[in-house]
C-alpha cells in the first residue's frame, strides 16, 4: 500500500489517501497550556512526591519541593517543567550554547 497524499484537518488528525483508495486517519493529541492543563499537572508533581505550595506574597509563585530540590514557577504547568528539566539533566541543567543558539533561531521565525 503506498501513500499517495495527505490532508490535515482540525485537532490534529490525518487523513492519507492510498493508491488502492483507502482512507487511514492518524489522529494526535494536542495539549495546550490552559487553565485545564493546571489540576493535572499538580496531580503529577503530587505523584511524583513533590509538596506543591503557594508563595503568600505578592508573587504568588508555586513551589515543588522534595528531599534535594526546591522548583518555583508561576503555574503548576511551568513548575512540572522545571521537574522535568531536573529530572533529564540533573544538576548539570544549564543550556548548552547550541541549545541557546536553536532557541534564538525559533525566536528569529516568529519576527
Amino acid at each position: 500500500m503506498t501513500r499517495t497524499g495527505h490532508k490535515r484537518t482540525a485537532l490534529g488528525t490525518k487523513c492519507i489517501c492510498t493508491d488502492d483508495g483507502i482512507i487511514e486517519m492518524q489522529h494526535k493529541i494536542r495539549i495546550a497550556v490552559a487553565g485545564n492543563t493546571l489540576a493535572p499537572a499538580l496531580g503529577v508533581l503530587n505523584k511524583l512526591g513533590y509538596t506543591v505550595t503557594r508563595d503568600k506574597t505578592a508573587e504568588q509563585q508555586y513551589q515543588a519541593e522534595d528531599d534535594t530540590c526546591i522548583f518555583v514557577a508561576d503555574d503548576p504547568v511551568t513548575l512540572m517543567g522545571l521537574v522535568k528539566i531536573y529530572e533529564e539533566r540533573g544538576a548539570d541543567w544549564q543550556p548548552s550554547d547550541e541549545e541557546v543558539q536553536l532557541l534564538l533561531l525559533l525566536d528569529e521565525c516568529d519576527e
